[in-house]
């Protein structure tokens, strides 16, 4: 079983991606967590996930690049997508700086988010969603 974390603070937005998940990969485990509880909920998982969403903003608390920082200083993992409202052009140079390569700009469509989960799961390669037009 692979293990999925999105890391968002907003419940709606998790939820979403969860039922996304489950969609178009039922035995995918999905795990939430704010920027908050992401590196208790890490530390508490038998393994590393194979994939990490990320959120830009937060509405308290950590940043999503403090919060990258964080969950780089526990565990080496080798997928961590930034999952954005919007593509802010030095937020994601921070992002980029520390290693990530992936951006999926949060789509405005559930089957567009089943889409672009699709791909990204389904390729062994490093995907950059925000250059994929509808």
């Amino acid at each position: 079983m692979k293990h999925i974390l999105i890391i968002d603070d907003d419940e709606d937005d998790r939820t979403i991606f969860c039922e996304a998940v489950q969609k178009i990969a039922p035995d995918y485990n999905c795990i939430v967590a704010d920027g908050n509880s992401c590196v208790a909920i890490i530390n508490g998982m038998d393994s590393v996930p194979d994939f990490i969403f990320l959120d830009i903003h937060f509405t308290r608390g950590v940043t999503g690049v403090e919060c990258l920082a964080k969950i780089k200083s526990v565990i080496d993992v080798e997928r961590v997508i930034v999952y954005a409202g919007s593509k802010n052009p030095k937020i994601i140079a921070d992002f980029k700086s520390q290693g990530v390569t992936e951006i999926l700009i949060k789509p405005d469509s559930f089957q567009y988010l089943c889409d672009c989960l699709s791909v990204i799961f389904n390729s062994d390669k490093k995907v950059d969603m925000s250059i994929i037009k509808k």
